[in-house]
């Protein structure tokens, strides 16, 4: 299909987006590093193709951002600005900043919305399914640490609300198994939600090569 495409990104930037963090290199290693890479990667690759690319983030240090679809290397150039320039923080609020976005958008468009999805995701597929009223298509890239998927953590540990006050000192290995269960029942939660919306879904842990599973929501945008 070579018809011209527009496309945007909405980043989550909260908090809980820097868990990983490697404390001798800033964000490297963390969700949002990740995340970031693959903003970055399918960016590239779609205004290269052509097409009309744009990026909104949720939460972060600093206000929220949007940047209206355009093609070229300069846009290429402001997306990494926006991707190096953001440090994760506070509340992704990301109902909010999907409604931002879609009014923003003003038009037909595929939307990768990259997060973890931990704050309400009820609430968030709810938002993003509406979004098919404005003539946006939703695609979602799931987000996790392989350390938040396998409790990897081998003495008792306090554990730091990354978003509010509140923690808890552990021992892993006690809670291992049942909270194993509980991160496969969220993540199947998430999946389900978004398959039985009919919202192109799919997960990836921050260590994994992410080329397999994105290629099918690219080619699905290129059919939209």
């Amino acid at each position: 299909d070579e018809r011209l495409q527009r496309a945007s990104f909405l980043l989550d930037a909260s908090a809980s987006m820097s868990f990983g963090a490697e404390v001798d290199a800033g964000l490297k290693g963390s969700k949002y590093h990740y995340a970031a890479r693959i903003v970055w990667a399918l960016s590239t690759l779609l205004i290269h193709q052509g097409d009309a690319v744009g990026l909104g983030t949720a939460g972060g240090r600093r206000p929220s951002v949007f940047l209206p679809p355009r093609s070229g290397q300069g846009q290429s150039e402001a997306i990494t600005e926006i991707l190096s320039g953001t440090e994760p923080g506070d509340e992704a609020m990301l109902p909010h900043a999907v409604n931002a976005v879609g009014e923003q958008l003003k038009g037909a468009a595929a939307l990768f919305v990259v997060s973890d999805f931990l704050d309400s995701p009820d609430k968030d597929l709810e938002t993003i399914q509406m979004l098919r009223g404005r003539g946006i298509r939703p695609r979602l890239v799931h987000v996790l640490h392989r350390d938040e998927v396998e409790l990897a953590y081998d003495s008792t540990t306090r554990f730091i609300d990354m978003e509010g006050p509140d923690s808890i000192t552990l021992d892993p290995e006690s809670v291992r198994r049942a909270y194993s269960e509980e991160i496969r029942d969220f993540v199947r939660y998430v999946s389900n939600a978004a398959e039985e919306r009919g919202i192109p879904y799919v997960f990836l842990t921050a260590d994994e090569d992410p080329v397999p599973a994105l290629q099918a929501l690219i080619w699905q945008v290129k059919r939209a």
